[in-house]
């Protein structure tokens, strides 16, 4: 649980760099829009693994650039709202982190962003740390004799071969 808090925090303030970058570049592409230009820019930005795209909607839920390949699961909402919305979604391969953003504009309505996160890798991450915790194998002095002992995350210098280090 407490892993799962710390990703999800980790994503939202991932999701926020991101959109901080697209505030910055996006906004000069779209004064004179090139949908090429406007898709390699964003298509640069999902490089990240755990990124997985980047729809930008018009004032009325329009699509009107995305990154490839989108999960069916990232749409543009209805109407772009005035803050940040975070939404875990589930999809076929895993749970998605949705956070959708506004986009404001000089003079005109504001677009929506919509950035998609893989959130597969909490689980992974999960198993992991519980595996860790779980009880090894440690050879007793028989070869053919086994004990179990809880792994402990300190490591001990018995006999003190490495003294004190200056």
């Amino acid at each position: 649980r407490v892993l799962t808090e710390w990703s999800r925090a980790d994503i939202e303030q991932r999701a926020g760099l991101v959109m901080r970058s697209i505030e910055t570049g996006l906004p000069p592409l779209l004064e004179k829009p090139s949908p090429a230009n406007i898709k390699r820019f964003l298509q640069r930005l999902i490089a990240d693994e755990r990124l997985l795209a980047i729809l930008v909607c018009g004032p009325e839920g329009q699509l009107l650039y995305q990154t490839d390949p989108a999960p069916r699961e990232a749409t543009c909402p209805s109407v772009v709202g005035p803050y940040p919305l975070h939404q875990l979604v589930p999809s076929a391969t895993g749970l998605l982190h949705v956070a959708r953003y506004p986009l404001e504009r000089a003079e005109k309505a504001p677009l929506g962003v919509t950035i998609v996160h893989d959130l597969s890798f909490i689980d992974r991450r999960q198993r992991s740390a519980r595996d860790h915790t779980d009880t090894h194998h440690i050879g007793g002095a028989d070869a053919g004799q086994r004990r179990q002992e809880p792994v402990v995350g300190l490591a001990v210098d018995p006999a003190g071969e490495h003294g004190d280090r200056d």
